[in-house]
């Protein structure tokens, strides 16, 4: 007689975290879909906090749109394209990028991104310090001088044209 067959492993269940980041998406969309925007913005981010997904930052950059907040919305579309590359609706958030662009260029500024590595670099565009990377920012067209510092690492300043037309993202590594 041939040994019994040995038992099929049981699925693995899902963790609470993950449960819990579903609960919270699914809540969100509910409250996209009542036109709840900031309230959805909250439970996407609660949602990422438990169980970090790129697609998160696409419907929080819906909501941003519908709210008005085009630095906010543009800056969460890129975030989502940076961590899929090969979307599948790469057309339709590259399409959304251009009018919230060109929203932009009609109140006389583009928006910068700049992400570093390591990240919580200090930066300051034209002598003024704005924060710790990654970090977006508007400011007007033109060329800007970027400083980039960071303790124990090699200062980092560069000339960059800003367009007015399209955002910039700027992707630097700094030297020990």
């Amino acid at each position: 007689a041939w040994p019994a067959a040995p038992p099929a492993k049981p699925a693995k269940p899902p963790d609470a975290d993950t449960e819990a980041a579903k609960t919270y998406s699914q809540w969100a969309l509910t409250l996209y879909k009542q036109a709840r925007y900031s309230e959805a913005i909250a439970k996407f981010e609660e949602a990422y906090r438990l169980k970090p997904h790129p697609s998160i930052f696409f419907n929080i950059g819906r909501c941003y749109e519908q709210l008005g907040d085009i630095p906010r919305a543009l800056k969460n579309y890129r975030d989502y394209l940076r961590l899929v590359p090969d979307a599948k609706d790469r057309e339709l958030v590259s399409d959304a990028i251009g009018n919230l662009e060109r929203r932009l260029k009609e109140q006389g500024v583009q928006q910068i991104t700049i992400i570093t590595d390591p990240s919580s670099v200090r930066v300051s565009i034209d002598g003024k310090y704005l924060g710790l990377t990654p970090m977006s920012t508007e400011i007007k067209p033109g060329t800007h001088l970027i400083a980039l510092s960071k303790d124990g690492f090699e200062l980092i300043e560069k000339s960059v044209v800003l367009s007015p037309d399209r955002s910039t993202e700027l992707n630097l590594s700094l030297k020990a």
